[in-house]
C-alpha cells in the first residue's frame, strides 16, 4: 500500500457511490495518508498497544478502509461487524474479543456502552499528506482479522483469518497475471 501510494499518490484508489451517483474519490496517497494518521491516533492518542483488537462496525466507504489499514499499520487485529446484528449477537461478539476501540457510524455510537473507546466514522478525514508510520509487526500467533458469520441455525462464530491468509489470496491473484488490470474497478 505505501509503494502504491508512492508511486501513483494521485490514481484513485476507492470511489464511494451513492444514491445520488459518486460522492467520494479517494486516492491511494489520501488513503494511506489518513490510514498513517488513524494508526497513529490508535497508538498515541488512545495509547492502545500493538496486538489489540479493534472493531469496525459501519457502511463500507473510504473512512472503513482507512480503519482498516490503519488498525493494521498500527499491528492491530480488525474485526469488521456487521450493522445489522442483534443487541444480543453484537454483544456476545463484543464480550468473546474485548476490543480496545470500537470504529461505527455516528448512529451506532450509543450501542457500544461507554467502556470501550468509540471513534466515529465520519470524523475519519481524507489526508493528502501525513507522516509515514512503520507497520507494527503482527505476532506470530495474532490474527491478522476475525470475522464473523452467522449461519442459518445459530449464533455468529468468528473464523480467524492470518495475514498469510490474506497475502495468498493476493499472491493467487497476481500468479493469474493479467486478470486483473489497472483499468479494472472492483465492488
Amino acid at each position: 500500500i505505501s509503494a502504491r501510494a508512492s508511486r501513483t499518490p494521485d490514481a484513485p484508489a476507492v470511489i464511494e457511490y451513492g444514491p445520488q451517483g459518486r460522492q467520494a474519490l479517494w486516492t491511494h496517497g489520501e488513503i494511506y495518508a489518513a490510514a498513517c494518521s488513524f494508526a497513529r491516533h490508535l497508538l498515541e492518542n488512545l495509547n492502545i498497544a500493538s496486538g489489540s483488537r479493534v472493531v469496525i462496525s459501519a457502511p463500507n466507504s473510504g473512512r472503513w478502509i482507512v480503519a482498516c489499514l490503519g488498525s493494521h499499520l498500527a499491528g492491530m487485529t480488525v474485526v469488521p461487524l456487521d450493522t445489522e446484528y442483534s443487541e444480543h449477537e453484537r454483544a456476545n461478539i463484543i464480550s468473546f474479543v474485548e476490543p480496545s476501540a470500537v470504529v461505527c457510524s455516528a448512529t451506532l455510537a450509543g450501542r457500544f456502552g461507554e467502556k470501550i473507546p468509540v471513534i466515529e466514522l465520519e470524523n475519519i478525514a481524507a489526508a493528502e499528506n501525513s507522516a509515514v508510520l512503520e507497520a507494527r509487526p503482527l505476532a506470530e500467533d495474532q490474527p491478522f482479522s476475525i470475522v464473523f458469520t452467522s449461519g442459518s441455525t445459530d449464533t455468529p462464530k468468528g473464523g480467524m483469518l492470518s495475514e498469510r491468509n490474506f497475502l495468498h489470496n493476493v499472491n493467487m491473484l497476481r500468479t493469474f497475471g493479467k486478470l486483473i488490470s489497472p483499468a479494472d474497478r472492483m465492488l
